[in-house]
């Protein structure tokens, strides 16, 4: 997919540099009107400088982040963010307080949902109530630090988060250990000798070859709990190993 964004290598060390730099400028403005990017540059920050999980961390003890979000498009470049959810995995528990949904707020001038509602079931109105996407960043870019992402198909909510920290900030949010629900179930149907379709490996479907409840998708916060659980079904037996290592998301083995 010509969707997704490929950016050039970066070492967290260079992105902790960067992140901290903006920090700094901003600390020396002292402008009210910057304390939300100074707030979510800061968060950076502690993002890179806090050690990502180690390749050898069993799965029994594996902290990640389920990270979900709803959009009017497949491109981070010019479609907009609508709402995220999220909630933590810790080892094979999910700690439901964890659990955080948020629709980011309408300005005057952004473009109307559009066609993309009946998808989402988000209205403009309702996003009048929403909150500012600065804050929302803020707070998932924190609960991210020292964890490992996992998303279904995560290469869209990365690019999003990341393009979105990036116009704000001048630095982008690139999660060093990333866990691809997607990923793993092409994986698994690869491993019996099938070459699965595209809707096989949907998240809905994907739980229900698995025996897990069915869930009404395209709600941030249901996807992110429906993608934890999936994890936690598809690791279960050891299928794929027993370290982080044996479930970081494979390049050549999905189709972005």
């Amino acid at each position: 997919m010509r969707f997704f964004r490929r950016r050039p290598r970066v070492s967290w060390e260079d992105y902790a540099d960067r992140s901290r730099e903006v920090c700094e400028q901003l600390r020396e403005k002292d402008d009210p009107r910057n304390r939300s990017r100074r707030a979510l540059a800061e968060a950076l920050h502690h993002f890179y400088t806090t050690p990502a999980p180690a390749l050898d961390t069993p799965l029994t003890e594996l902290p990640l982040l389920a990270v979900d979000v709803e959009t009017t498009g497949l491109n981070a470049d010019r479609d907009r963010l609508l709402s995220f959810g999220m909630v933590a995995i810790n080892g094979r528990a999910i700690p439901l307080s964890s659990a955080d949904h948020w629709l980011v707020r309408y300005h005057e001038g952004d473009a109307s949902v559009g066609q993309s509602a009946t998808i989402h079931g988000i209205t403009d109105s309702q996003l009048e109530n929403g909150r500012s996407l600065l804050e929302i960043l803020t707070d998932v870019v924190t609960a991210a630090a020292g964890r490992a992402l996992l998303a279904h198909l995560a290469l869209i909510e990365h690019d999003f988060i990341s393009t979105a920290c990036e116009r704000a900030v001048g630095v982008p949010w690139s999660p060093l250990r990333v866990v691809d629900t997607m990923d793993l179930e092409r994986r698994s149907a690869v491993s019996f000798g099938r070459r699965p379709g595209r809707g096989e490996v949907r998240l809905m479907n994907a739980r229900y070859s698995r025996g897990l409840p069915s869930y009404h998708n395209h709600n941030a916060l249901v996807d992110a709990l429906a993608c934890a659980e999936l994890y936690l079904a598809q690791t279960s037996a050891d299928h794929f190993g027993s370290e982080l290592r044996s479930v970081i998301r494979k390049k050549g083995t999905t189709r972005w």
